[in-house]
C-alpha cells in the first residue's frame, strides 16, 4: 500500500474536497495557466515563472511534490493534515 501525505487548506471547499476525493478524484485546485504537472519539467518551470520567481531547485521541489498524484492508484492512502484556518483562531 502507498501512502500520500497532503497539506490541504480547505476554508469553504471542504464538501468539494471530500465528494472529489470520494468520487476517486484528487485535485491540485491552485496554480496559474500552464501549470500542468503532466507537461515535462521544462514547460511546467517555463510557466511557473511567468507569475513567479522562484529558483529552478525550489520549482523541482514543487513539481515533484505535486507530480507524485500521477502516480496514485486505487488502494493506497491519502492523509490530510489538518491546516488551521483563519476562522479557527
Amino acid at each position: 500500500m502507498n501512502v500520500y501525505v497532503f497539506r490541504i487548506n480547505y476554508e469553504d471547499c471542504y464538501d468539494l474536497v471530500k465528494s472529489e476525493i470520494l468520487r476517486g478524484k484528487l485535485r491540485q485546485g491552485w496554480g496559474a495557466d500552464g501549470l500542468d504537472i503532466r507537461r515535462s519539467l521544462e514547460e511546467y518551470s517555463e510557466a511557473f515563472r511567468k507569475y513567479w520567481d522562484e529558483p529552478q531547485s525550489r520549482i523541482q521541489r514543487k513539481y515533484d511534490r505535486i507530480r507524485i498524484m500521477l502516480d496514485m492508484k486505487p488502494g493506497g492512502l491519502i492523509i490530510r493534515r489538518e491546516i488551521i484556518t483563519s476562522s479557527a483562531m
